[in-house]
């Protein structure tokens, strides 16, 4: 359409039309777009500035640990390795010497005996020598694989902020998504009572209030040392009460006035128990 109104004045004003390519005509309306969506940036600088820390902090955090992950990975991979092949080893003797006993049996099958031999005093050590070594490569795999367990800390910590930072940027559904998975992945991890606040925070949003009560809930009931509990007793509260549930509503707000009653927490829990207080006239 923009073409075609540049066309048309043209011709109106008896101008001659300038040969443009096609790319052309694209490139001009593209660039007032950009310059559209440069100005819609600009109004969330301000959002951009708070998370700007916290984002090159883990982006710092990402890019020191990647050098380090990528050493301990090889060198898991190479002990593994090893440890596969003494296994194999170990077990091959194990093997040969359970063929060695059974051959023994067999070269007396005509000869009834009534107890079962015994082994002598050199296949014992010889046994027990195998059996040391196979305890031993069983640790050494558990060590492993717990070394392995704790490299995946940062993992933790970036599927954690990649679901913080999708909420704040407003995609509640992908933070919603986001947090559940990194609960469903890390039950008991270091960020797991700051996941259930921030999927609250997140079902609050987007008017899920039932699933906000429970995600506060859980919060409150699982964590309640967590540096998020007072937040979270006042955000159960506004849940309860966005659900149209407000005996439980009052119930909450009540009891966060209680045991915090100098917190800011408790402030605001007395303002909305008196706005429910009042309503309730």
């Amino acid at each position: 359409m923009r073409t075609l109104l540049v066309v048309k004045t043209l011709q109106v004003l008896n101008i001659k039309q300038p040969s443009v390519s096609p790319m052309a005509v694209f490139f001009v309306p593209m660039c007032l777009l950009l310059m559209g969506l440069s100005g819609c940036a600009a109004k969330k600088g301000v959002a951009w500035q708070e998370d700007k820390g916290f984002v090159l902090q883990s982006l710092e955090h990402v890019s020191e640990r990647q050098g380090q992950l990528s050493q301990t990975y090889e060198l898991s991979d190479k002990r593994l390795l090893e440890l596969e092949k003494t296994v194999a080893k170990q077990q091959a003797d194990i093997d040969a010497l359970m063929a060695s006993i059974k051959a023994q049996k067999n070269k007396k099958h005509h000869i009834i005996v009534k107890k079962k031999r015994p082994l002598s005093k050199k296949q014992k050590n010889k046994k027990q020598i195998l059996t040391t070594k196979i305890d031993q490569i069983n640790s050494d795999i558990q060590q492993t694989v717990k070394q392995s367990k704790n490299d995946y800390k940062p993992a933790e910590k970036n599927d954690y902020t990649a679901a913080y930072l999708a909420l704040k940027s407003g995609r509640y559904d992908e933070a919603i998504n986001a947090f559940q998975t990194f609960l469903n992945v890390y039950p008991s991890g270091e960020y797991a009572d700051q996941a259930y606040y921030w999927l609250g925070e997140s079902l609050l949003a987007k008017g899920e209030f039932l699933s906000a009560v429970e995600a506060f809930n859980t919060l409150t009931q699982t964590y309640p040392k967590s540096s998020k509990y007072q937040a979270g007793l006042l955000k159960l509260g506004i849940a309860y009460q966005q659900a149209e549930r407000l005996g439980d509503a009052r119930a909450v707000l009540q009891r966060l006035i209680d045991e915090y009653p100098d917190s800011k927490a408790a402030e605001h829990a007395r303002s909305r128990l008196s706005a429910l207080k009042t309503n309730k006239k």
